[in-house]
């Protein structure tokens, strides 16, 4: 079951790479179509040679992908007549597949790139082709390859070309901008073919004297090449310096820095100082180093494994950088020597006047450890005072009561304030005790007249009512005696309900007396 469902799934797998290979095959039909019909004939025979070639499907699977708008440069017909002229240090080969794959690799750009989304002068574009490696790009990390273009007098110019290269005509199939050119690009060279196109043998000759690693062998570099006038204006001054400590002034390695990128981050030179940049009246760069400032004569001269910006100064400080931290086990010894110095002085004789005794914690360890006091201090003293509130502060008028503690006044074996046992535990034992509930409404027969009704005046003696008896627990001698007539006091219903209010509320009768003017009226025990 499992193997089917393998292949079933391996199945679905091809036919979706069919369709896909399939669909992008009408897409690549297309625009060769289309390419044909602008007469540009020469650049898809190169396509069809190239199609052929499974290992070059890169080219054809960037192209095809709608997923983004993509820019392709045809050269014309006219531009294969001298298909070299751009190129230096490598020639055109149309047998060569992997070459001509590369070569259409680099006139494929992501996005769509107009004349107007160009810069101009010193300001020009820098575009990211679709060329990676290939053996025609060693840039770090497998970077890709860019071009660099701008708007001048030609239109959409492409720059670093040993021929004027420029579009000219525009058309668009489908997510594709076709740009076509009056010339091939010239993919960029080895350092050694480009540094012979431009007046830097002075700095050539230095890398020869500080015997650097050859440029050739690194994967991204950076070069701020000094042209040959620049060190003749210094020659003297020059030849007092070390070659290689004036090299490394001069070279980023393994990163490729563009004009664009210029203020973007920090850039640290072999030499180990950083190089900074600002923009003149002219909108020029200019580039310092170590105190040393040089004007960027011509940005992005680019190479097959890195860049080159011409400068018309050589960047002739060779000071080493200055030490801005002290490591820990420095310090820690420079302390250690302190303090045996001092203990070594102590001992020697008195201290020279003057001096100031070395304190083992400084004036801002001092002030926090004060601060941290002051703060401990001030919390305790906040938690302190909400406890004592907690405790001693009066209840509030929407405070709970405390709860209320019974207490028998009249026991002599009690004291005052004791929490009273229930009734049950101290009735004789020869009685069943049966607590006394006490009604303010007192239900008695009285000489009241109707509808009157009859309460327990405490102004009147009161006679301790016994409990019921019961004929199997107390003799006749203990049976209780008739109450004696109680003066029955008739009321209005006024003082009744005013009656009835104060012993609704919930008055804590600890801190009253009996007779004071809020206590309760006091019960029979």
């Amino acid at each position: 079951m499992a193997l089917r469902t393998l292949l079933h799934g391996i199945a679905f797998c091809a036919l979706t790479a069919s369709v896909a290979v399939a669909q992008n095959q009408t897409f690549i039909n297309g625009i060769i179509s289309n390419l044909n019909g602008l007469g540009l004939t020469n650049f898809t025979q190169i396509i069809k040679q190239i199609e052929s070639d499974t290992d070059q499907i890169a080219f054809f699977l960037s192209l095809s992908d709608a997923s983004t708008p993509k820019t392709l440069f045809a050269p014309n017909n006219d531009a294969f007549l001298n298909p070299s002229v751009n190129f230096y240090g490598y020639d055109y080969d149309d047998s060569d597949t992997d070459f001509l794959g590369a070569l259409l690799l680099y006139h494929l750009v992501p996005g769509a790139w107009n004349e107007g989304d160009l810069g101009s002068g010193p300001n020009h574009t820098i575009m990211t082709s679709s060329l990676q490696g290939h053996g025609m790009s060693e840039l770090e990390g497998d970077e890709s390859q860019v071009i660099a273009c701008g708007h001048s007098v030609a239109g959409f110019e492409i720059y670093n070309q040993l021929t004027t290269t420029a579009v000219i005509s525009t058309s668009t199939y489908g997510h594709v901008t076709i740009h076509t050119l009056n010339a091939i690009i010239g993919i960029p060279g080895a350092y050694t073919f480009a540094a012979s196109l431009v007046a830097m043998s002075s700095f050539q000759q230095l890398q020869q004297s500080a015997n650097a690693a050859p440029i050739e062998n690194a994967h991204g570099i950076t070069i701020f090449a000094p042209v040959d006038t620049a060190f003749n204006d210094t020659k003297t001054q020059l030849s007092s310096l070390s070659p290689a400590a004036l090299f490394d002034n001069h070279v980023i390695m393994d990163h490729t820095v563009w004009y664009n990128t210029f203020t973007s981050a920090t850039y640290t030179s072999e030499s180990g100082h950083n190089y900074s940049f600002s923009t003149t009246s002219d909108l020029q760069y200019t580039v310092t180093l170590n105190g040393v400032t040089a004007n960027i004569i011509r940005s992005d001269f680019l190479i097959d494994n890195g860049v080159i910006h011409l400068i018309d100064t050589v960047l002739s400080n060779t000071a080493p950088p200055p030490t801005t931290t002290t490591s820990s086990s420095s310090a820690s010894t420079s302390t250690s020597t302190t303090s045996s110095a001092s203990q070594t002085s102590n001992t020697a004789g008195p201290a020279v006047a003057g001096a100031s005794k070395s304190s083992g914690l400084s004036g801002g360890d001092i002030a926090g450890i004060v601060v941290g006091v002051v703060g401990g201090v001030a919390i305790i003293g906040v938690i302190a005072l909400l406890l004592w509130r907690r405790q001693y502060q009066p209840q509030g008028y929407f405070d709970p009561p405390e709860p209320y503690t019974a207490v028998a006044p009249d026991t002599p074996s009690f004291k005052a304030g004791t929490p009273m046992p229930s009734i049950a535990a101290i009735a004789p034992p020869s009685f069943e005790a049966t607590p006394y509930i006490p009604d303010v409404e007192a239900q008695v027969p009285s000489p009241a007249g109707p509808g009157e009704k009859v309460v327990y005046d405490p102004a009147v003696a009161a006679v301790p009512i016994a409990p019921a008896a019961s004929s199997s627990n107390f003799s006749e001698a203990a049976a209780p005696q008739p109450l004696a007539p109680q003066a029955q006091v008739p009321i209005s219903d006024e003082v009744v309900d005013h009656l009835l209010q104060r012993f609704a509320q919930r008055i804590d009768r600890s801190g009253m007396a009996p007779g004071d003017e809020e206590a309760p009226p006091m019960y029979p025990s």
